[in-house]
Order: C-alpha cells, then structure tokens, then sequence
C-alpha cells in the first residue's frame, strides 16, 4: 500500500485540504494500476487538493511505518482506492511486494473505524475505472457506505469527489423562509365587518405579524376608522388593546356594528394606514403602504363603497437629521456645513435664516456644530409642526467620498448632561450626494430604491456579499451590477473595503455596509456577514445600531452603513465658495 502525500512540500498550504490516498500495487499488471494513481493524484493537485504521495518520498531514506502514521494523522482525508490486491493484502495480512505498507495502514484506519461513527466523513472510498466496489476490505463498510466512483482521471471526472473536498456542494439546500399568515377559520356567524372572505384573506397577509407597537400613529388610523378628529363617533371611539399586530386590530373593528352602504370601518383602517405606511421612512413600510392602496381600491370597488374622504395627516414616529458637508475646494481640512431636519417636510438648522451665510468648519467643529443642534431639537417650533416633537431617530452624514471612511457614529457628543456614543444613541448612516451627479448614476440610484420598495428587502436578489477574491474583480462587478436593478445592497466582509463600496457607489447602489480600516490584503479578525446577517435590507439601519450597542467589539466600532434614500434626498445646492456670492 502507498500513502499519496509529497515529501518536498512538507509544509502545509494554507486553505487546501490535505489528502492521503492508500493504494496497494497490483504485481501483475504492470504498473498499470500504480500509474492510474499517480494520475489522480496529478489531478486532484491541479485542482487545488494537496495530495501526497511515496514516489517523491522514496527519494530519501525513510522509516516507512513511522511515516505512513504521521501522514494519515496530519490528513484532513484520506482516500482508499479500491483493488484485488489492497483487498487481499489486508484480510489475508500478505506481505505488499515493495513493503509492509497495506497491513499497517490498514490497522491504523480501522481504529479509526472502530472508535469513530462517522469515519466515512474523512476516511473517502473511491473506485477507479477498472475497479470495483467489491474489492474493498469489510471493515471498510459494504454497499451502504459512500463510494466515488472516477471514471476518467480528469476535473470533470472527478468533480464528486472534489466538490466534497472542497466544500462547494452542487445541490444546496434553499432558504427557509418566514412563516406565511394563517389566520383561523371564521365561524359562519362571526361579524364581517361589511366585508366578504376574499377582503379578509386577501388583508391578512398585509397586515399580520405587524406589531402595532412599532408604528406609534397607528392607533390615529384605527379611531380614525370612527370618524374624523372633533366628530362625536371620534370622541367615542375604543382605545385598541396593546401587544397585538394589525390585522388583530382590523378583526376588532369587524365587531363593531356596520350600517349598510357606509364605508366599512376596516376599510377607512386600511386607507388611513396605507397613508402613514407610504409616508414612512422606510422602503418596507412604502410597500406596505403600497400593498394596502391596491387592497383599498380593490375592495371598494368590489363592493361598490362610496368615495372614501381623504386620510388623516398622521404625525409622524420619528424625525431625521441629516448633516451635509460640502468640501472647501480651497481647502481639504475645511467644509460648508448644513444641518437640516425632516419630519413631515425638510426644515434647516443651520445656517440660521439670519446668517449671512453658511459655517465654514474643521470635522471637529463640525462634531460641536451637531451637538449644539442636538441641544437645541426640543426646543418649540423646532419640528416644525404643532405637535410634540417627535422621536429623534436617526442621524445621516452627507459627505463627499473622501469621508465615508471617517468614524462619525463614534462621535461623543454631550447634547445634555451626559456624554453619548452618537452610533449606540441613534442610527447612525452615510449619504454620498456627489457620487449620484454624473453619468446615469442618479438613475441607477433611483431605479434600485424603486425595486427594493416593490420586491421587498427580504428578495434573494437583493444583497450581495463580496468577500476577499471579489474585491479583486469589483471593476467587473460593477459593470455587471449597471445591467440590473439589483443588488440594492452591496455588503463587504473583507477589508480594506475600499475597491469594493467605491465599485458599489459608481453602480449607484443605495444602501453599502462595509468595516472601516484594515491593513492592506487581510481579513478582519470578525467576518462581518458573520455577526449581521442581511436578510432584510430594510432592517439594516436598526440592525446596525444594535450591533454598534451590544455586538462583538472586534466589529461594532469599525461597521459602516450608507443609506442612501432617494425618496428622502437633500436636494439643495452644494455649498462652496461660488456659491457665496449672493
């Protein structure tokens, strides 16, 4: 018996597997056998296998038993070819002609056997052209066991095998997916809210699983449903119970009495919704509010409702602030500074409308200049509605790409009595308003944003991860990236990230997430795509914040979200000095 394995490499390669394959010389054939061997073993090293063998090893003076141990040991594999011989030297314990080798290896892989349920993993059967299955020794296992079968000693011949080896199965399993609505069946007298079965069927998929809590005006859509604001029915309406999704919400509103040719109250529920969901911050909540425009419009015209009032202006969850900083031409250390907020409109913070013209600041001052902003958020009018200011959610830096590497979400800043973690206080992205201004990138740009709010973050085709060997190609990929409208995410594990969120920008990709720093050719110490899994691209900015709070440190401080949102762009002139004049 040989143990396929090369003397002149000693040391191991790094990221092949290593194989042994144990062979017995057939005496009578020539070489014939040995020679098909040697063959394979050329292949499975021209497809990246580290495969060894004693031909170059008998080239210097060896103690043969102590090898062949120490080569089955090292071995992420060892392959066992299938012959008469390697059969009858090992049951009948013969003396192999060019050595003991087939009795001793032998023993040490049935231990191996013996001691281990799935040996069959590492210990692989292969059956060349000319062999057969039954020429393998019983301990080996019998027609159960996994064979592979090489018919021809070439890649493709051997693909089987190699696809085991190098972990790159043919048949993958899909993606478990969510868990679709499954609402129970209704009971023959339970109330229909004026609706028929399909509307109930049809609605339910919309609005399950939705918890009422995430939206804070869902509750105006639901006593809207009543009446609108200052009628009696208004006044009189039900508090909705907490800790149910919508749809739970829509069959209490079934309960309710339905007078014949009004507007059934889970319709006004759904129009009111769909006008906070399509006003929403996010492309997942625009789809919803798209899936229910389409439900509301089918419905009344299937039932023939009459025309339905305008919905209710439901004050928004969450306002935005967004910091631009235009680059000083003159000056690489220096920049125009904007600070704008967004609720239900934009409205600007600085410059102040009395100033006589915008900050010029360093990137310190720039950091000063936000918390004085943030100081000021609660003070009155600031929202610009006349209601209480809403939540601050999230914090966007729009810059130029020469920034995108700076770490602003782990800007400190007192905005009150404490020093905060800006990236663990609120959502913490980036908008790159120069890359969308030439070429037929603000297309690309917009036409991606378009198809994730009507596919959904969740579709297959939506993320795309790059790791070290496409970063090589990013150029290629770019120009893939221009023929489609997907991926609307590109999420790089590796760094430097560079070649590759720079590749994603020019393919006007909306939403980039990429680790910051990293020494030239590495890999950080936490793969990325490891520690935040995309399966939702409309989820991102939250998850990454939470990961920014409680992830592993290795990776928390160092991730970057750019999230650029057309339907929400700053849309006003670049701040330098031509445009100071007025």
């Amino acid at each position: 018996m040989r143990l396929l394995g090369d003397e002149a490499e000693p040391e191991r390669q790094a990221g092949r597997p290593r194989v042994f394959v144990s062979y017995a010389c057939e005496e009578d054939d020539g070489q014939r056998h040995t020679d098909q061997v040697r063959e394979l073993c050329r292949v499975l090293r021209d497809a990246g296998i580290e495969a060894r063998w004693d031909g170059p090893a008998a080239e210097t003076p060896q103690d043969w038993a102590r090898w062949r141990q120490q080569e089955c040991e090292a071995a992420d594999f060892v392959v066992v070819i299938a012959s008469p011989a390697y059969r009858r030297y090992v049951e009948d314990r013969q003396v192999a002609r060019a050595g003991m080798g087939v009795p001793i290896e032998a023993t040490h892989l049935q231990r191996e056997v013996d001691e281990n349920r799935t040996w069959y993993e590492r210990i692989l059967r292969v059956v060349l052209a000319e062999g057969s299955v039954e020429d393998f020794p019983d301990f080996l296992g019998g027609k159960t066991v996994t064979r592979y079968a090489v018919d021809t000693l070439t890649v493709s011949g051997c693909e089987e095998l190699l696809r085991y080896l190098h972990k790159a199965p043919w048949e993958l399993a899909p993606t478990v997916g969510s868990k679709p609505a499954l609402p129970p069946r209704g009971c023959a007298d339970e109330p229909s809210g004026g609706l028929d079965r399909q509307a109930w069927q049809e609605l339910a998929p919309i609005l399950c699983d939705l918890p009422t809590s995430r939206w804070e005006w869902s509750d105006q859509a639901f006593r809207w449903s009543f009446g609108p604001p200052g009628s009696a029915e208004a006044a009189a309406a039900p508090f909705p119970e907490d800790d149910l999704d919508l749809y739970a919400w829509a069959r209490a509103l079934a309960d309710f009495h339905h007078r014949p040719g009004s507007i059934p109250k889970v319709v006004a529920f759904a129009h009111a919704l769909a006008a906070g969901f399509a006003a929403g911050e996010d492309p997942g909540d625009r789809k919803i509010g798209r899936e229910l425009i389409s439900w509301v419009r089918q419905v009344a015209l299937r039932h023939r409702l009459p025309e339905l009032p305008a919905p209710p202006e439901l004050a928004p969850a969450h306002t935005v602030i967004t910091m631009r900083l235009d680059q000083d031409p003159q000056d690489i250390d220096h920049f125009y500074a904007q600070v704008w907020i967004r609720a239900r409109g934009w409205r600007r913070l600085e410059p102040k409308d009395d100033a006589s013209g915008p900050r010029r600041v360093t990137l310190d001052e720039a950091r000063e200049l936000l918390e004085e902003c943030l100081r000021e958020l609660s003070a009155p009018g600031v929202s610009g509605t006349g209601r209480r200011p809403p939540r601050l959610r999230r914090i966007e830096f729009a810059v130029p790409d020469t920034l995108l590497e700076v770490g602003f979400d782990q800007w400190r800043l007192k905005p009150g009595p404490h020093v905060q973690c800006l990236g663990k206080r609120y959502e913490v992205v980036l908008r790159c308003p120069d890359a969308r201004s030439h070429g037929d990138a603000a297309y690309q740009w917009s036409s991606r944003w378009t198809w994730l709010t009507r596919q959904g973050g969740a579709h297959h085709r939506a993320t795309v991860w790059l790791d070290s060997e496409d970063l090589a190609r990013a150029e290629d990929l770019m120009y893939e990236w221009c023929e489609a409208q997907y991926p609307v995410c590109v999420a790089v594990s590796a760094t430097p990230a560079g070649q590759g969120w720079r590749a994603a920008l020019e393919a006007g990709v909306p939403v980039i997430l990429w680790q910051r720093d990293g020494p030239a050719a590495s890999s950080p110490p936490v793969q990325l795509r490891d520690v935040l899994p995309v399966n939702d691209v409309t989820l991102l900015p939250r998850m990454v914040k939470k990961l920014r709070m409680k992830g592993d440190p290795a990776v928390a401080a160092s991730v970057v979200l750019l999230w650029d949102d057309p339907d929400h762009a700053l849309d006003s002139q670049t701040l330098t000095d031509a445009h100071l004049t007025a």
